[in-house]
Formats: C-alpha cells, sequence, structure tokens
C-alpha cells in the first residue's frame, strides 16, 4: 500500500519499490488524464451528476497530485506550511529565508491552478458539458 503520494507503506509480493511506486503513480495519471476527466464528465452529466461539482473535485484531486505531488485529501487551494511545524529532527528555518520562498510558493500555485482551471473548463467544452461560449462560434 503507499500513503498519499509520498512514500510506500508496505511492499508488494511481485514488484520491488520503484515499480510500485511507479505502477501507483500510472494510475493516477491515467485516471486523472485529460482523455478521462472529459469522459467521467460525460458521464456525469447522463447520469444527471451536477457537473459543476464532479468538475471541482476532478480539478482538485488531479492538480494536488500532478502539481504538489501529495494525496490530494493532504493538499488543498491553499495549503498550510508553518515555519513551527517540522518534521523531527529538523530545525527550524530561518524566518528570512522561510517566509519569502513560502510567498513564491503561494504565487507559482496559484499561477498553475490558474492554468489547470482554464484546462479543465476546455476539457468540459469539449466533452460538450458547458454550452460553447457563443463568442467563440463562428
Amino acid at each position: 500500500m503507499i500513503d498519499g503520494v509520498e512514500h510506500v507503506t508496505t511492499g508488494h509480493v511481485l514488484m520491488d519499490k520503484p515499480q510500485w511506486e511507479g505502477a501507483y503513480r500510472a494510475a493516477w495519471e491515467l485516471y486523472y488524464s485529460s482523455d478521462h476527466i472529459e469522459r467521467i464528465m460525460r458521464r456525469g452529466k447522463a447520469s444527471g451528476i451536477s457537473t459543476a461539482r464532479l468538475a471541482n473535485q476532478l480539478l482538485r484531486f488531479s492538480f494536488t497530485f500532478r502539481h504538489e505531488g501529495v494525496h490530494p485529501l493532504q493538499g488543498g487551494f491553499l495549503r498550510r506550511k508553518l515555519r513551527s511545524q517540522r518534521r523531527s529532527g529538523l530545525k527550524r528555518e530561518n524566518p528570512v529565508v522561510f517566509y519569502p520562498r513560502r510567498a513564491w510558493e503561494i504565487v507559482a500555485t496559484q499561477i498553475r491552478f490558474a492554468s489547470a482551471l482554464y484546462d479543465c473548463i476546455d476539457c468540459a467544452i469539449a466533452s460538450s458539458v458547458i454550452p460553447t461560449p457563443i463568442s467563440t462560434v463562428h
């Protein structure tokens, strides 16, 4: 079993650690590929599921895995990282180093999130879940 995306918590009978981690990551990549997200959106619409809520969950899960490298339940739109909360054995970082780096991480994450949101909307339009805006129809 793999705990989140970070590390293996138990071995696999036939695979070594890199193969096991690779299989796990490949499963996430396949499930949250643009093609599969489009398929999920179409099925959700056909089933009467709120496509807005579905798109929100798909975006959150795929973004957190791909861009933050953590399980979606450990990440979010704005991850809380405190200078005082470090792994045991690690010193507390200097505030002059920590806060500017953290500010840049937040800005970079939000830029990547905006890009992922645009891709999600584009995917939803392509799958006819969201009507094409009139301005783009020729």
